[in-house]
């Protein structure tokens, strides 16, 4: 990422650059030769050039939808439509060969979402998982791994693998 809202990709040795209009990007992950992104559910301090991922009403979510760049073509398409955050909700990207994990608010509930979808093809949702207060995931061939409270154990942070 270059200047906040330019995704950048070397390849062959060349260098290409692909400006995405209006967006601060967040965080990338390279899924199958194209660059998965999410922009920031950011607002800009006008008192400063940095943006901030500050929640504009706590009472609410931001949008937070996911887009694929083409490091060929440099054609971005939207992967995701209408997903939403609150200020807990972990904003990174994690992949695993042809397979993303992003995370999304739970409208309505402390509760948090993890994705795992297949983006080659049709963006197949592969399986789900909502847990209170998930802090951190990540993904492997076939297994999700992600840190969350566990009631039956004080409610602390207990280490969580699905495989799928």
């Amino acid at each position: 990422v270059s200047s906040y809202n330019t995704l950048a990709a070397q390849s062959t040795g060349t260098l290409k650059t692909f400006l995405q209009d209006a967006a601060l990007i967040q965080d990338v992950a390279l899924v199958g030769g194209a660059l998965m992104w999410r922009p920031s559910p950011a607002i800009i301090n006008p008192d400063s050039m940095i943006p901030s991922p500050m929640i504009i009403n706590p009472d609410s979510m931001m949008p937070s939808d996911l887009f694929q760049t083409d490091v060929v073509s440099g054609v971005t398409i939207p992967v995701s439509s209408h997903i939403e955050v609150d200020n807990e909700t972990p904003l990174r990207l994690s992949s695993s060969g042809t397979h993303l994990a992003f995370a999304s608010g739970v409208l309505g509930s402390d509760r948090q979402r993890i994705t795992v979808m297949n983006t080659i093809g049709s963006n197949t949702v592969l399986t789900t998982v909502e847990e209170e207060d998930i802090r951190s995931f990540v993904l492997g061939p076939g297994v999700l791994g992600f840190t969350a409270p566990r009631q039956d154990n004080e409610g602390q942070d207990d280490v969580w693998l699905l495989f799928f």
